[in-house]
C-alpha cells in the first residue's frame, strides 16, 4: 500500500493507511533555502523506503527521487528539475509499489521497439573478473550481432555469450526476485526508456556471497550526422580504418587506434548538398576521432555501427528514382598512401 501526500501551490493534503494501521503523515513545514529552493520535512516512520513522485494531472505518477530510507534527518530538496509539476506524493515503499513500478517500466522499454541498438552490461556479484568484465552487447533487428569487451574492444567468444542477458531477460530476473520476495531488491530503471539501469538483489541476508546485481548503459545507435560544413580533416586524431562494410542500412566499421585510458569518439559527416552527379551517385563522408588528449600507448581496436538512416532519406528526397548510392570514406589514416575507401550501399535492399 502507499502513504500519499499531495501537494500543490499552497495546498497539501494526506490520505491513506500503511500496510492496514493509520499513520498521520504530514509535511511539518517548508520553506525556501539560501538557493532559492523548496525544502519540505515530514514525519515518515525512521526506517522506512519511500521515494517522492510527481503528477500533472493526479492520474500518471513518476518517482522523481531515488529510493529514500528516512534517518534522523526527515526533509527533501523540491529538484529544479520539476519545475513543471503540479502535484507530488510521499509513496512509502514495498513490495506492491516495486510491482507497479516494475510493471510500468517494463511495459515503457516494450513501447520503445528498438531495433538496433547497443548497451554497455556488466554483472556485480562474487564471480571471476572475466565474468563481471563490462561489455558492449549490440543488437541488430532484434538480435545480438556481437559482443566485445569495454577495456579493450576484443570480441567476446560466441561459447561465452551465454553468460549475458538480454534487457528482457534482466527483467525477468528482477520479476523472479519479485515473486519469491527477495530479502532486498534495489532497482533503478531509465527513465526514458524503462529499462533497469541498476539493480541489486539479495535473496537471503544469511547467506554470504550470493547477492548478484547487474548494471546497463544503454546507448542509441550513432547516425551519420549531415552538416553543411565539414570540419577541418587536420583536427581529426590519427587511427586506422581496418574494415568497412554496409549492412541493412547500417555502416559497420573496424578501427584501430593507441591509447586505452580515455574515451574516444567517432563521428561519421557528411553534406546532404553535395551528392556527385555520377553514375551511380557518389557522395563524400568523413570520419572525425577525438582522442581526448589520451597519451597511453595501448593499440585498441574497436567496431562500430553508423545507422545510414538520415543520409538514405536525404537521398530519397533527392533522387526518389535511384537506389544505388556510392559511399567515399575520407579522413582515416592507413599505412599506404591512400586515404579515400569506397562503398556501396544498395538503399532499396
Amino acid at each position: 500500500m502507499l502513504k500519499l501526500i499531495y501537494i500543490t501551490t499552497g495546498i497539501i493534503t494526506v490520505s491513506s493507511i500503511i500496510r492496514g494501521a493509520e499513520w498521520q503523515l504530514e509535511w511539518t513545514s517548508y520553506k525556501f533555502n539560501a538557493q532559492g529552493q523548496m525544502e519540505l520535512s515530514h514525519n515518515v516512520p525512521s526506517g522506512q523506503a519511500y521515494v517522492i513522485e510527481a503528477s500533472e494531472d493526479l492520474l500518471h505518477w513518476r518517482a522523481v527521487s531515488d529510493r529514500m530510507v528516512t534517518s534522523d534527518k526527515k526533509d527533501w530538496v523540491f529538484p529544479a528539475t520539476e519545475a513543471t509539476q503540479r502535484f507530488y506524493r510521499l509513496a512509502l515503499v514495498d513490495r506492491a509499489w516495486e510491482k507497479l513500478e516494475f510493471d510500468r517500466n517494463r511495459q515503457l522499454w516494450r513501447e520503445q521497439s528498438l531495433g538496433s541498438y547497443q548497451y554497455v552490461f556488466n554483472w556485480s556479484c562474487f564471480c571471476l573478473p572475466e565474468y563481471t568484465a563490462p561489455v558492449i552487447i549490440n543488437v541488430e533487428r532484434g538480435e545480438w550481432s556481437e559482443i566485445s569487451l569495454v577495456r579493450d574492444g576484443k570480441p567476446v567468444k560466441e561459447d561465452d555469450w551465454k553468460r549475458y542477458k538480454t534487457i528482457e531477460e534482466l527483467f525477468d530476473i528482477i520479476d523472479q526476485a519479485l515473486l519469491q520476495d527477495a530479502k532486498e531488491i534495489r532497482v533503478e530503471y531509465d527513465p526514458d526508456f524503462g529499462y533497469p539501469s541498476s539493480v541489486f538483489i539479495d535473496y537471503d541476508e544469511m547467506i554470504a556471497d550470493e547477492e548478484r546485481g547487474f548494471s546497463v548503459k544503454l546507448e542509441a545507435q550513432p547516425s551519420i550526422q549531415l552538416m553543411a560544413q565539414i570540419p577541418d580533416a587536420a583536427a581529426s586524431d590519427a587511427f586506422r580504418l581496418l574494415e568497412a562494410s554496409v549492412s541493412n542500412d547500417l555502416l559497420k566499421l573496424e578501427v584501430e587506434y593507441g591509447g586505452g585510458c580515455r574515451v574516444h569518439l567517432f563521428e561519421i559527416i557528411a553534406d546532404p548538398d553535395a551528392f556527385l552527379e555520377s553514375w551511380p551517385i557518389q557522395i563524400n563522408i568523413y570520419m572525425k576521432h577525438e582522442s581526448h588528449d589520451d597519451f597511453c600507448k595501448a593499440l585498441v581496436r574497436k567496431k562500430l555501427t553508423f545507422s545510414l538512416d538520415p543520409l538514405k532519406e536525404a537521398f530519397k528526397g533527392l533522387y526518389p528514382k535511384n537506389d544505388s548510392l556510392i559511399l567515399n570514406i575520407h579522413g582515416f589514416r592507413s599505412d599506404g598512401e591512400g586515404t579515400v575507401l569506397t562503398l556501396p550501399f544498395d538503399v532499396n535492399p
